[in-house]
């Protein structure tokens, strides 16, 4: 009887192909050129005219490797090799936001957070977890300052 392991093994070979295999050197160059391209990178130290944030909104890790993961196959790869164009920027960062009142956080509470470093409530937008929502008893003294304004404050 052939081990499960030694089938699914032979199943993902089938599928994909044999073509797409990389040897342990490859792996290595590939790795050490990534090193070096990052390497020669040199920061912008300059003032910046625009800036432009790509926020994918409930984009988690998982998401992304899902994502990945599925290009890759559709590119007819194994798909954990793609590298997806928002992958190839030069930095990139996480932040992770959520509500403080409910599991499952709204874009309203999200883009609180990220704008602002301050979690908030689901359902309000640019103040803090005492305002409710509906309710404007707290609005003047749980409202925030955003990235935007301290930007404009240099």
């Amino acid at each position: 009887m052939i081990p499960a392991r030694q089938i699914h093994l032979l199943y993902v070979l089938f599928i994909f192909g044999l073509s797409l295999a990389q040897d342990r050197e490859a792996w290595l160059e590939s790795g050490a050129k990534r090193l070096r391209d990052a390497v020669k990178q040199r920061p912008n130290v300059g003032v910046a005219k625009n800036v432009i944030l790509f926020l994918g909104d409930g984009m988690g890790v998982s998401t992304v490797t899902a994502m990945r993961i599925l290009k890759g196959q559709k590119e007819e790869l194994l798909g954990e090799e793609y590298q997806l164009h928002m992958e190839k920027m030069p930095y990139t960062g996480l932040v992770k936001t959520y509500n403080t009142n409910q599991q499952t956080p709204d874009s309203a509470g999200t883009a609180t957070a990220f704008l602002t470093g301050v979690k908030t409530r689901a359902g309000v937008l640019g103040v803090d977890q005492r305002v409710e929502k509906g309710d404007c008893t707290y609005l003047e003294e749980g409202s925030l300052d955003t990235m935007v304004d301290w930007a404009l404050a240099e």
